[in-house]
């Protein structure tokens, strides 16, 4: 393996990443699946239509919106117009290309970090990972979070190592801007990684910084303008905290926080009011739930957090072949490589398995307090685990420095 493994290098990788956009476009021509598309598409319509960002249907009952971070659907919008109704085949066929491609940020993020064996096992990791084989299928966010947070490491490790010029700084600080208005929930690992490793160039750090925080500005004034309230990113904050106790959304009738007649007294309410009104319903609602059951609620968030790394509790009664291929088998597969691979890391390169075990322990964190309804959620940041895996495989005569 140590041999194959040193032969491959850009162009072999390249022609592995054609061989993969081949068989994603084929899939998606003889098996033509149904492409999902919820609010993202939705908002993007109503963007290209000229509504603005709104959400709803396209008669009387749409209103605007903050219910979505606005990178994704201003993506989505551009197609759209191109293409009409021919808008989701095109993004489809877009997002599969991006996601073939993407080992290639694998190698280029290994050999940066002077890892090279591990970024070329990584990226091999990725070319055949079924579950991101099918995802850009799927119209979600997701799909444009991961390259971009690729594109984003690989700036970071550049920043960090070399006297990059102003004009390269604006640029990076601008894709962190883009990077937590596609994916809120990157902007503490993003804030605090520049914080890190730019602490000593003070002049680069506020550079970067205020290019991030220029776009995230520009969406608030624009939220503060339609709803008088300060949004830097989207509304639904209580929303998540307060989905997170239905019991279709973690798995378990035991955990039974509200009851059936003041759920359907908020769902009734969500039809006549806007997401960012809906919040402060949400916020009664979830605040009244936690104080009357503390510790239930402590139980229920240790149990999303386990969720979070196997499969949302929707699919518990749907397990089909396809599901188990695609999803199922992969994460039993990963959960173990990744174990075995943090022991190894942790010898090998004790900073870079610190910094990836923080990283993944954030983002538990974060869908076990809230919900763990979604399988994109875990997707955001599962090409982490690939470099732990990657060091399981990587023969022992190539060490990690």
């Amino acid at each position: 393996m140590s041999a194959w493994l040193n032969r491959l290098n850009l162009p072999l990788l390249t022609r592995l990443c054609a061989i993969s956009l081949l068989a994603r476009w084929s899939f998606l021509w003889l098996v033509q699946p149904h492409i999902h598309a919820v609010e993202d598409f939705n908002i993007a319509q109503h963007l290209a239509h000229g509504d603005g960002f709104a959400y709803g249907g396209f008669e009387n009952d749409w209103h605007l919106t903050a219910l979505k971070a606005p990178a994704y659907p201003l993506f989505l919008a551009v197609f759209v117009v191109l293409f009409g109704e021919s808008a989701k085949l095109v993004v489809a066929l877009v997002q599969h290309a991006v996601f073939a491609f993407l080992p290639i940020f694998f190698l280029r993020t290994g050999k940066a970090l002077e890892m090279e064996p591990l970024g070329k096992l990584a990226a091999l990791l990725f070319l055949v990972h079924p579950s991101y084989l099918y995802y850009p299928t799927v119209i979600e966010a997701t799909n444009l979070f991961v390259p971009l947070a690729l594109l984003w490491l690989e700036g970071l490790i550049g920043v960090v190592k070399s006297a990059w010029s102003a004009r390269r700084l604006a640029a990076f600080g601008l894709l962190s801007g883009t990077l937590v208005l596609t994916q809120p929930t990157a902007l503490v690992p993003i804030a605090v990684s520049l914080a890190l490793m730019l602490r000593l160039r003070i002049k680069s750090l506020m550079l970067v910084f205020a290019l991030m925080l220029l776009p995230i500005a520009i969406w608030t004034a624009r939220n503060w303008l339609v709803f008088e309230k300060i949004i830097p990113t989207k509304s639904p904050f209580y929303m998540n905290l307060y989905v997170g106790l239905l019991p279709d959304n973690n798995g378990l009738n035991q955990f039974e926080f509200i009851d059936s007649e003041k759920i359907q007294q908020l769902n009734s309410l969500h039809k006549k009011l806007g997401d960012v009104a809906m919040e402060a319903y949400y916020k009664s609602a979830f605040l009244e739930a936690v104080q009357a059951k503390p510790m239930l609620y402590a139980q229920k968030t240790i149990w999303q957090a386990v969720l979070y790394w196997l499969f949302p509790p929707r699919y518990f009664e749907q397990m089909s072949l396809q599901f188990l291929l695609v999803r199922v088998l992969p994460v039993v597969v990963l959960n173990v490589l990744f174990m075995w691979g943090m022991i190894r890391l942790w010898k090998l390169n004790r900073h870079f398995a610190i910094s990836l075990a923080l990283t993944l322990c954030y983002f538990t964190a974060v869908y076990a307090l809230t919900h763990i309804a979604n399988i994109r959620f875990k997707l955001d940041i599962e090409w982490l685990e690939l470099y732990a895996c990657a060091a399981v495989l990587q023969p022992r005569n190539q060490p990690i420095p």
